[in-house]
């Protein structure tokens, strides 16, 4: 049984994939291990955003947001449910490619 190999398409979607959760990995460990946020994973994105285009009132409460335990916990989860999900997305895609025709 002779399997056809993978397209561009489909490595770049795994590239993208693996990158997402290594990146998702970084953020738990850094969130749950650490006690503190990343530099530049999802939960400094939502800050960044909050910050950048909220105006003085939101910049205000992203920093006070940046030091509570219970959002950097929850940034946390997050990331392990991301990690999850792309770890879901790469088995998906070696199934699909590599799977039984």
């Amino acid at each position: 049984m002779s399997h056809t190999p993978p397209s561009q398409d489909d490595i770049a979607f795994l590239v993208f994939v693996i990158l997402l959760t290594v990146m998702f990995i970084y953020q738990s460990w850094t969130n749950l291990i650490k006690k503190e946020l990343s530099k530049f994973s999802i939960d400094a994105l939502v800050l960044f955003l909050a910050t950048s285009f909220g105006g003085r009132k939101y910049s205000e409460r992203a920093r006070r947001l940046s030091r509570d335990p219970k959002r950097i916990l929850f940034f946390g989860i997050y990331g392990i449910l991301g990690a999850l999900g792309g770890i879901y997305g790469i088995m998906t895609w070696i199934k699909t490619i590599y799977g039984p025709r």
